[in-house]
């Protein structure tokens, strides 16, 4: 998760209480932290073709901090019945996922993120024993 609670709950407001909070008025922080880890799956899910994950960088860690909120807001919104998803989240997560795409494709950078290796170019080197069955051994059968 790159992201608090805390900073959840600030940034959903009111509307934090409404979705998470069961007929007694307590909110459930499991539920609360399930949708922060979905979201936090889902960004690395996105980037892990071409960096380490999680990422760890500290330059990009304000980023994906705004990402997972964004992106668990939508999931928030989506717990709630009768309650759609603010046209205001749905623009910012669209955005969110095209950063994300822009990553996965090459055209986006986290700023000091460990890449993986990109595999091209690479060779398995096998060593074995010598052949007892070869043509030349049994070209007469």
């Amino acid at each position: 998760m790159y992201t608090t609670i805390a900073k959840f709950e600030k940034k959903l407001k009111r509307e934090y209480a409404s979705i998470y909070a069961d007929e007694n008025g307590v909110v459930d922080e499991e539920l609360v932290t399930d949708d922060l880890n979905a979201a936090a799956v889902a960004i690395d899910g996105k980037i892990a073709g071409r960096y380490a994950t999680p990422v760890t960088a500290p330059a990009s860690l304000p980023l994906l901090d705004s990402w997972n909120l964004i992106l668990a807001m939508e999931l928030a919104y989506g717990r709630s019945e009768g309650v759609t998803i603010p046209e205001k989240i749905k623009a910012m997560v669209d955005r969110v996922n095209k950063e994300l795409d822009a990553i996965a494709e090459g055209t986006g950078k986290l700023p000091g993120a460990a890449e993986n290796s990109s595999g091209t170019g690479s060779c398995m080197i096998v060593s074995a024993a010598t052949p007892v069955f070869t043509r030349e051994k049994m070209s007469g059968f």
